[in-house]
């Protein structure tokens, strides 16, 4: 007996338009679109102004303009080239943000990679490339962390295994920027198994294996195995754990 498999049609938008949420292969919203319910499709490309009021799950999200989600975002591949908002948790493999991506909860996914700016209560990761800014209200945690400060870095906590922090001239936008944001790490708590960092303001660093580079301002550093520090850098207290 065949099973029956349902096709799934696809939905575009293109203008002004409202539709019910449903289940649809391929969604596409070209100008001010408005999905009033939980959307459940293959690839989802929001290139105008555009609203989900549910939750969404797909394989694949492009948001190109300005995009919102009032519920949980659940997908293989998000793309953020433009603005989002999603006022849930995102569950994603891999997470590429080039524009701007507010998140109102808890973001997990395999890898990140950062481009632009990106805020969200606690961020869990294998593997997180940061060339941008993020601020993080609670919690990051990465096995391996990669930040290349192009703008201001901020998180409460930060866990990982691999931790390296360098400055890394200026990106096209802090050029071409009139803020006078400083390019820094700022981090009241860090521990990881191994911890490189620069320009980083921290109340606590603890690790195995701690270097600490230039424009570094610390108030206690804990390690087990070896520091190595830079004349530049600051430091109140040292204690070998």
């Amino acid at each position: 007996m065949e099973e029956f498999v349902q096709k799934r049609d696809n939905l575009h938008i293109a203008g002004v338009g409202k539709t019910e949420g449903g289940v649809y292969a391929k969604v596409q919203l070209d100008g001010m679109g408005t999905v009033g319910g939980s959307l459940d499709c293959d690839d989802f490309i929001g290139n105008g102004s555009v609203s989900v009021k549910g939750a969404l799950t797909a394989k694949k999200v492009r948001i190109n303009g300005t995009g919102s989600v009032d519920g949980p975002m659940d997908a293989l591949d998000v793309n953020v080239g433009g603005s989002a908002k999603i006022k849930s948790d995102v569950r994603a493999r891999k997470m590429t943000v080039s524009g701007r991506c507010h998140i109102y909860g808890k973001l997990t996914s395999k890898k990140i990679e950062l481009s632009g700016s990106l805020k969200a209560e606690n961020i869990q990761t294998e593997n997180i490339e940061v060339k941008g800014g993020f601020h993080v209200e609670d919690v990051l945690q990465a096995d391996t962390m990669e930040i290349k400060l192009y703008d201001r870095c901020e998180a409460r906590e930060i866990y990982g295994n691999y931790i390296t922090v360098r400055k890394k001239g200026k990106h096209i936008w802090e050029k071409l920027s009139f803020s006078f944001r400083p390019s820094r790490l700022y981090v009241r708590f860090m521990e990881g198994n191994r911890v490189e960092v620069e320009h980083t303001e921290a109340d606590i660093i603890r690790g195995n294996r701690i270097i600490l580079g230039p424009g570094c301002n610390v108030r206690l550093v804990e390690y087990r195995e070896e520091l190595i520090q830079d004349p530049s850098a600051e430091v109140g207290e040292v204690r070998l754990i």
